[in-house]
């Protein structure tokens, strides 16, 4: 029966179905799926289908799109005032308004000055807010801002005879060599689209010789 009402596309009986109204439908692809269940107070999947059935905006998987006049009110009041007019957490404001690199509202008498902006990255983020009495939050969106990597933070350029040991061995084995940590030859295979040929290798002689790692 079921596989005969969906081939006729025929909804199912629901008792206590809602049916959606001309203004909820109105609000369909002006918001993420995520926001407007929430505004309408019906279920995420619900929304998503009303969605594809009812409009022509389609969504990349786990994008949630901020509108033009939101992104316009980033910086230019608390991330607490705009996450209370956009519909959204206030770590969202703040995670967006950090990624596109946009100060934070800055009240009369908290301007940051040429001394504090020396001091970034000298000491550690906590112990630095605590001496110019600022939250941490503050500062370390202030330095991320002014580009500014954290104290202890070293960077430490990739060279070419280094990109072309990536994937000849583990990772592990690579960091040994080159005295970098895991983490960083990792990002750096990746970012740079070289397969891990080791693990490759592996898989293989997996298949080929199963006797060997049967234990």
């Amino acid at each position: 029966v079921q596989l005969k009402r969906h081939a006729l596309g025929i909804p199912p009986f629901w008792e206590n179905r809602r049916v959606w109204t001309p203004q909820e439908e109105a609000l369909l692809g002006k918001f993420s799926d995520a926001e407007l269940a929430k505004r309408l107070g019906r279920s995420l999947l619900s929304v998503r289908s009303q969605r594809l059935k009812k409009t022509s905006v389609r969504y990349k998987a786990g994008e949630n799109l901020w509108a033009a006049k939101h992104v316009k009110l980033l910086g230019t009041m608390s991330d607490k005032e705009v996450a209370r007019q956009t519909g959204r957490g206030v770590g969202a404001v703040r995670t967006k308004r950090t990624k596109l690199r946009i100060p934070n509202f800055v009240r009369v008498g908290s301007e940051w000055t040429a001394e504090e902006d020396r001091l970034l990255g000298t000491r550690p983020d906590a112990e630095l807010a605590r001496s110019l009495k600022r939250s941490v939050v503050s500062l370390r969106s202030h330095r991320w801002v002014m580009r500014i990597p954290a104290f202890g933070v070293t960077s430490r350029k990739w060279t070419r005879k280094e990109d072309r040991l990536l994937g000849t061995a583990s990772d592990r084995e690579i960091a040994t060599r080159l005295s970098r940590s895991i983490r960083s030859v990792l990002k750096r295979r990746l970012r740079l689209g070289i397969p891990n040929r080791y693990r490759i290798h592996r898989k293989c002689r997996r298949r080929k010789f199963p006797e060997l790692y049967s234990r």
